[in-house]
């Protein structure tokens, strides 16, 4: 069978780390938290890998979320699965945060428009419909993305940044603005390694050395000199 570790930590508010095999899901971990990516990312992979009763020599590929979101969180995620593709000779393949946070709807009728917060008052945002992308990722205000959408009729918003700016996308958007419950706060790592599971069976390189975060923009820096 095969298995495919899902590792999600692009956005700040969200940790998750899954196993997926061709039955579906076997384990997941998700917390919520800013500090969890680097102080339990390892410790979650290691949870789900013995809850699921997988050895690290039984994977056959690994799947992280590549952004757009926390520059931190995309960094440290990339970095684990690149170094765990590496050790265990391995494909690894990258799935946007944005279609991830599409995928479950992508038996929807209606557009989606997933979200993400980024640290200048703005969100990173997409437009998909039944999991076909119709807009490149982008980065504007919620108005601006707002204003957008508004000629599309009924739309459904998913993600943080549809969590963070609701009132926003409510104002300017009415009736048409469709939010899912609860609002995820990010991606799961099931749909990510899910997705990793798709490109394994269709025979997908998976090349660690073309694996590449997306930021859109370059990282904010803190009044201390640091990254996020």
């Amino acid at each position: 069978m095969r298995l495919v570790l899902g590792i999600e930590t692009s956005t700040a508010q969200a940790l998750s780390v899954a196993v997926v095999g061709e039955e579906g899901l076997l384990a997941e971990a998700t917390a919520r938290g800013e500090r969890w990516h680097a102080e339990r990312l390892f410790s979650f992979i290691e949870w789900v890998l013995e809850s699921a009763e997988v050895k690290l020599e039984e994977l056959g590929g690994i799947a992280v979320s590549t952004g757009p979101g926390s520059f931190t969180g995309i960094r440290l995620g990339v970095a684990a699965a690149k170094t765990l593709a590496q050790v265990l000779n391995l494909p690894v393949f990258g799935v946007p945060t944005l279609e991830a946070l599409a995928l479950p709807w992508q038996y929807c009728a209606l557009p989606v428009c997933p979200l993400v917060p980024s640290r200048r008052q703005e969100v990173f945002a997409a437009l998909y419909r039944q999991g076909e992308l119709l807009k490149e990722p982008w980065a504007a205000s919620p108005a601006e993305v707002a204003a957008e959408l508004r000629p599309l009729g009924p739309i459904l918003l998913t993600g943080a940044g549809a969590k963070l700016h609701a009132p926003v996308f409510r104002e300017l958007l009415g009736e048409q603005a469709i939010f899912p419950t609860p609002l995820p706060d990010g991606p799961s790592a099931q749909v990510v390694a899910s997705r990793g599971l798709d490109f394994l069976k269709q025979g997908m390189k998976g090349d660690l050395f073309e694996l590449s975060p997306i930021y859109l923009r370059p990282p904010a820096i803190s009044g201390r000199g640091q990254a996020s």
